[in-house]
């Protein structure tokens, strides 16, 4: 694994046993690294330190827009699962 973020798109869990939530690492030139986790921007400096977090967890940009912008389940997620946590 590479210590620093790269972009491309992940998922991680909320808490230890919490439901997976979508990450998008991209860069705009002049501005850096952006990330973002679930819905919500957030800052350089936790978008960095959650990285071991998320890093061994890629997805595609297609489940990542599914999740995030259709409010689709995880392909890989139980249906009854999913409901119960949602």
């Amino acid at each position: 694994m590479n210590e620093d973020p790269q972009a491309g798109f992940y998922r991680m869990k909320r808490g230890k046993n919490g439901p997976w939530m979508p990450v998008a690492v991209w860069w705009i030139v002049g501005n850096g690294i952006q990330f973002k986790i679930g819905k919500e921007r957030v800052d350089f400096r936790f978008g960095v330190e959650q990285w071991p977090y998320y890093a061994a967890n890629p997805i595609t940009e297609q489940v990542y827009r599914a999740v995030t912008e259709r409010g689709e389940n995880w392909p890989d997620a139980d249906p009854v699962v999913a409901a119960m946590q949602a």
